[in-house]
């Protein structure tokens, strides 16, 4: 069905058109935006199976929104007026993204940023509402609000999930090629693990605020043979070094650049895992976000990991003569444009 409107690896424009109108269209293609983000567009209109869709079908007793607005679940009511969607703005707002909720499904925002935001929060308000319905949870506002901040960073730097550039076990769909904050009283930690021929190991990490100031780095020297159990024991270790401080911020995002080990988490960490392994819990706080990211995100959470080959340590306080100047040095770098 979908190659019907696909031509020379472009859409066809004009048979789009007829079916979704001419609004869509140009909205969606004057976005870049994740493929399958864009898929989920093309399919949103008049297609998307809301409430109101299967009651007008006689397939369900009522039109009304599963979130209790007290309004009936039509495309627009998904699209731009859900209650829920209005709290994914309003922690926008509070972060500093300024983006006006839009009246109705048919004004748009001309601003490259708003429709990349409005599209991508579109689409993970959808996956969300799916898990509600089909699994009786779904993620909160405030998750849904960081995954869409997220995404719309990645695509700033331009890069295409099937470009072919990808090492082992690195994530389809995270392409930062930098380090990016987390949002404002949120912890951001990035962990790593190196693993020599002669099973020497360093495991390390390092913990940010959302203005990328250090907050603590570790690093663990070990012996091990596997580095995938070796990258999975490196986060588990964070739970030995976390402070009671820590548990003030509204929440966590933990990231890696193994695909394998960050699914693993996210899915014994999810909501609906009833039978959850406390030894690879981090429901302690509020929020938890897991994100596998590209290696050059990652780099000093790597340098950790090569100094624990020397020596275990913690560095807790913000000495720049207990702290190598290297590692200093590129912490001010990629810290430099949120301080």
């Amino acid at each position: 069905m979908v190659d019907k409107f696909i031509a020379n690896s472009g859409w066809k424009r004009a048979e789009i058109s007829n079916i979704t109108g001419t609004d869509l269209v140009d909205l969606v293609c004057q976005t870049r935006l994740n493929p399958r983000v864009e898929v989920f567009w093309w399919r949103l209109f008049n297609t998307i199976p809301t409430f109101h869709f299967f009651s007008y079908r006689r397939l369900h007793y009522e039109d009304g929104c599963l979130r209790r607005c007290n309004e009936r679940e039509d495309l627009e009511h998904v699209a731009v007026k859900c209650k829920k969607l209005l709290e994914v703005f309003d922690h926008l707002s509070k972060w500093g993204f300024i983006i006006p909720a839009v009246p109705s499904f048919g004004v748009r925002d001309k601003e490259s940023f708003y429709r990349q935001s409005t599209l991508q929060r579109g689409f993970l308000f959808l996956e969300s509402r799916n898990k509600l319905i089909h699994n009786g949870i779904e993620d909160s506002s405030l998750v849904i609000a960081v995954n869409a901040i997220s995404f719309i960073s990645f695509l700033a730097y331009g890069i295409d999930r099937n470009s072919g550039i990808w090492g082992i076990n690195q994530s389809h769909r995270l392409l930062n090629l930098t380090w990016y904050p987390p949002p404002s009283d949120w912890i951001k930690v990035n962990v790593d693990a190196t693993l020599l021929p002669s099973y020497k190991a360093g495991i390390g990490g390092i913990f940010r605020d959302y203005k990328g100031r250090l907050l603590l780095a570790f690093g663990k020297t070990c012996v091990h043979w596997d580095v995938g159990s070796l990258e999975l024991s490196t986060t588990l270790y964070i739970k030995e070094v976390l402070k009671d401080w820590m548990f003030k911020y509204k929440g966590i995002v933990i990231e890696g650049d193994n695909a394998n080990i960050i699914k693993f988490l996210q899915e014994a960490n999810s909501a609906t895992n009833a039978n959850l392994d406390d030894s690879y819990s981090f429901r302690d706080f509020n929020h938890i976000i897991f994100n596998c990211i590209y290696r050059s995100c990652n780099k000093l959470a790597d340098l950790c990991a090569y100094y624990a080959l020397f020596n275990s340590f913690i560095w807790e306080e913000f000495r720049e003569n207990k702290i190598p100047p290297y590692f200093m040095s590129l912490l001010k770098e990629e810290s430099s444009s949120y301080g």
